[in-house]
């Protein structure tokens, strides 16, 4: 497959001829163009396939042209070809062609030995295997060269996607002012406009605003859907300064917002809303598909397009359609977050206050987003405002725990000065408090703005809101109109009547690019998620276009229906702009292609593809597919797949799905109760240890009648039922469940079956948290032998059974014993996991535990300084295992006689507890006990 790139052309050329006409910003302005456009942060072209030319004679001109040509087409990449200097236009003709004049030109006698007849020399070449054409001329009558290359060009804009810039249309361009201001855009940045590339229209209206008093204003012709529209993947640089204006610079949800946005209208409802989000903490609007929620909340990410706002009125907005899941989400909201000052650190000290498994505990937002907000210290007149577009789209467990985070949130004192702006079409946030506002149909005034911003007569803006009863109709019918003539009006009369006009003008009844494209498209859903690579691949085993350059063609005729995250690139995402989209296209009976094809494609492709993207696509998309397709198991499958390491993000995931299974698969499908399985190891996991031991109940009762008591799986419920019993507090019920299990596991599955051992090493825990801590002992000391016979003494298993019988040895009053039980496992976990490994810090810790118990006070003191450097070295000042073994020094230092320096230790000890973890910690509270005890 073709990998998208860029080439550059760059010809400075002063015609000797014209020693009077000296431009005395060449070469130097055509090698910083050149430069410009082949820096990677700005105009990005390959630097290797890119080419700067100074002075050409015409054979050199020519040569030139062809070979980045004929290079580019063989990579089929897009090619921005850019002339500065001397031209003429030759007024003989009648069409006065412009002529780009060599150094070797003659400009009073122009012919094709003396000047290169830029229209038609590009109509004549075989251009269309370039993935787009951008000419940029800064010469005088720059604009005639633009008309020539369109009248001359014959069918040239029919072979290859064409944007033409010019830098005045027919008068002399001066002192190269257009491309310095050229040059100018690309490394400054358009720092007011909130997209992250700036296009053709971009540098001819900054070009405009700083040439203005010298020349004409700059010409442009753009290649998109509408009216002169540029096509999103010919852009000319990256905007340098998007990153500092907006936080959704760089991410597929700015590139949603931007083509939600695109003719913007600004409307009474925004404000309303702007008002309601300055006297409440939560705000929610109503409003049915297509009646704007969307792009209000885009807006209101877009500065410039509500001028009366502030800059970064919004510090984060998340799009359903884009995250679909909360972990997912509240990712996304964090990493717009990061931009604002003390947020990253504010996420540390979050994360530094719990250690691992209790931070995985947390749910994602909480984690990620609510939870370093409390941290975050606001300004006074600053506010944090967090906008969620789509919150009906979420899946009922998702949206139910998402409402639950957000009204706590909204009365939790720490979070003042957060304020939440959600949108629904109305569904599951009937409870929660906040002021609502639902949005109103358009009105005539509003749409005659809109309308003259568009350029048509107010005159159809009667017509307009009588057919338009949201904004997206109004739009949509707006555009039909500029591209499809005023009388579409006669047959809107719905969403579906509009749709079914836009797509019959780009779908011929036969199987088209445009249709497998379309189908593509909506098997990936709304919003930028579908990589351009994997889409392609589709596209190719459905028959449609099979490669970027063709695909990107197809793209350049849907326009606006289709949102491009990195539009050009190699990393380009894409996607339809609405969800009313996706589903028209999915319910397209008559079409010979259907979207249960796409759903099949996608997933070959891939698998063909390999790359990156495509993995995490198939991580976080493979399972939606694959359910499309009614192939549940693997579906299922896919979805345990793709679990992390976060038990609270697992187990929203796992809940979701079993909650979309529960409708679909019979409740004893073996994967469905695999599924339940996971889903009570996870919610134990996350810390809800009640809810895990029903969910093991009611599975173990569902394997006996499925699978039989004596199935392996049957065997494992057991297993997690007896676990989740003694987690909950009853230990005694927890050992004679796990006793009764041992003599079937050993039956079933032999008596050195990891399962075996690991039901062992429960009961021998059990026995002694009951109270026999001498049997515990034995049993500890067997199972010992045995894990050293089974798996080697360095196994973590072997070690973990070392330490418990070295815990159990000090428990029953052997302090020497296990005391040098504690430092022989050291030696070992030192050789095996190395000196920082949690384990064997944790191990130090009880080696000097049991030094001091043995009477080595000094010793446990010295021992426990010495951890305490290793814990701040490893985790950090915060972290809770840091903050632990302070406390422990601080024992050992008042027990060693230092009354008054253990007093002054928990004291400071105190003062982190409470800034790390609050006052109604239990460490917390057991640092003032301890401080109280020592300052009697």
């Amino acid at each position: 497959m073709a990998m998208s790139s860029r080439h550059a052309l760059v010809v400075g050329s002063q015609c000797a001829a014209l020693r009077n006409q000296r431009l005395s910003f060449l070469p130097q302005r055509a090698q910083h163009l050149h430069r410009a456009l082949t820096e990677p942060r700005l105009g990005g072209c390959d630097p290797a396939n890119s080419a700067l030319v100074l002075d050409p004679t015409m054979a050199e001109l020519k040569e030139a042209v062809m070979a980045s040509v004929t290079r580019a087409s063989e990579a089929k990449a897009t090619l921005v070809f850019a002339f500065i200097g001397h031209a003429e236009i030759n007024k003989n003709k009648v069409s006065a062609p412009l002529f780009l004049l060599p150094k070797d030109g003659n400009h009073k006698d122009l012919d094709d030995d003396t000047a290169y007849e830029i229209g038609r020399r590009l109509g004549n070449m075989a251009l269309g295997s370039l993935d787009g054409l951008i000419l940029i001329l800064d010469v005088c009558h720059a604009g005639l060269g633009v008309a020539d290359v369109i009248k001359n060009g014959l069918d040239l804009r029919e072979q290859v996607r064409l944007e033409l810039l010019a830098g005045t249309y027919d008068r002399e361009a001066r002192n190269g002012c257009f491309s310095q201001s050229l040059i100018t855009l690309m490394e400054s940045g358009q720092p007011d406009s909130s997209v992250d590339y700036l296009d053709i229209r971009h540098a001819a209206n900054f070009g405009n605003a700083i040439c203005r008093k010298e020349q004409d204003p700059p010409v442009y012709i753009g290649s998109g859907a509408g009216t002169n529209a540029s096509d999103p993947g010919l852009w000319v640089t990256r905007n340098i300064a998007a990153p500092n204006f907006w936080p959704l610079s760089g991410t597929p949800e700015g590139a949603l917002a931007v083509t939600l946005t695109n003719s913007f209208q600004i409307t009474h409802d925004l404000e309303r809303i702007t008002f309601a989000m300055s006297q409440q903490r939560l705000v929610v609007i109503h409003g049915k598909a297509g009646s704007g929620k969307s792009a209000l909340l885009a807006a209101l990410a877009r500065p410039e397009l509500v001028p009366d706002l502030p800059k970064r009125y919004l510090s984060a907005v998340a799009f359903t359609a884009l995250t679909p899941t909360l972990s997912m989400l509240a990712a996304s909201i964090a990493k717009q977050l990061g931009d604002i000052s003390g947020f990253a650190a504010a996420t540390v000290a979050h994360s530094g206050a719990f250690d691992k498994k209790d931070l995985d505990r947390q749910p994602a937002l909480q984690r990620l987003v609510f939870g370093p907000l409390r941290q975050l210290k606001v300004p006074l007149g600053k506010r944090i405002r967090v906008a969620i577009d789509g919150v009906d789209q979420l899946e009922p467990v998702a949206r139910g725990e998402l409402m639950s985070v957000i009204a706590q949130a909204c009365v939790d004192e720490r979070l003042e000065r957060v304020s939440i702006l959600v949108n629904t079409r109305g569904e599951g946030i009937e409870s929660i408090p906040g002021q609502s506002i639902r949005l109103a149909r358009p009105g005539e005034d509003e749409i005659s703005e809109y309308l003259a911003a568009k350029g048509l007569p107010g005159s159809v803006a009667a017509d307009l809101a009588a057919n338009s009863s949201t904004w997206l109709e109004a739009g949509l019918l707006t555009e039909a109109i500029l591209t499809l003539g005023p009388d579409v009006l006669k047959d809107a009369a719905s969403l579906d009547d509009i749709y079914q006009t836009l797509l019959s003008s780009l779908v011929d009844e036969e199987m088209t690019d445009a249709m497998v494209c379309l189908t593509v498209l909506a098997a990936a859903g709304s919003g930028p998620v579908l990589p351009l690579h994997i889409a392609v691949e589709a596209s190719l085993q459905m028959g449609g276009p099979g490669d970027e350059l063709e695909f990107r063609n197809t793209l350049a005729r849907l326009g606006g229906l289709v949102a491009r995250a990195n539009p050009g690139t190699a990393n380009e995402i894409i996607g339809f702009f609405h969800d009313t989209l996706v589903q028209k296209v999915r319910h397209q009976g008559h079409w010979p292609i259907t979207v249960r094809h796409a759903h099949q494609a996608i997933l070959e492709a891939i698998e063909v593809v390999g790359e990156e993207a495509s993995r995490n696509y198939s991580r976080e998309r493979a399972a939606d597919h694959l359910w499309a397709l009614g192939r549940y198991h693997e579906a299922l499958s896919a979805v345990i797949s793709s679990l992390g390491h976060r038990a609270a993000d697992n187990r929203e995931l796992l809940q979701e799905w079993l909650e979309r299974a529960s409708g679909v698969l019979p409740v004893d499908e073996v994967i469905r109760l695999n599924f339940m399985d996971r889903l009570a190891l996870w919610t134990g996991k996350s810390g809800d240890i009640s809810a895990a031991l029903t969910q093991s109940g009611n599975l173990l009762r569902d394997r006996l009648r499925v699978l039989g008591p004596d199935d392996p799986a049957t065997l494992t419920a057991r297993h997690h039922l007896a676990f989740w019993t003694g987690q909950l507090g009853d230990a005694s019920e927890a050992l004679v469940q796990f006793s009764n299990l041992l003599p079937d596991q050993v039956r079933v599955l032999g008596a050195d079956h990891p399962a075996t051992l690991k039901t062992r090493s429960n009961v021998a825990t059990w026995t002694g948290r009951t109270g026999d801590i001498a049997e515990a002992i034995t049993q500890n000391r067997d199972l010992f032998q045995d894990r050293l016979r089974v798996m080697g003494e360095e196994h973590p298993d072997t070690l973990k059974v070392r330490s418990n019988l070295a815990t159990w040895t000090g428990k029953s009053g052997d302090v020497p014993g296990a005391l040098a039980q504690f430092r022989s496992l050291l030696e070992v976990r030192i050789r095996v996991l190395g000196e920082d490994h949690p384990d064997t810090l944790k191990t130090r810790s009880n080696v000097a535990s049991w030094a001091g118990k043995s009477g080595d006070i000094a010793g446990a003191l010295e021992q426990f300084l010495a951890l305490l450097e290793a814990r701040i070295r490893v985790l950090g000042e915060d972290h809770p295992a840091t903050l632990s073994a302070r406390s422990n020094v601080a024992s050992w230092t008042g027990k060693s006689g230092d009354r008054a320096g253990a007093v002054t230790q928990f004291h400071n000890l105190l003062g982190d507890r409470l800034r790390v973890l609050g006052p109604n910690h239990p460490a917390t509270l057991k640092t003032r006990r301890n401080l109280a005890a020592w300052t009697k």
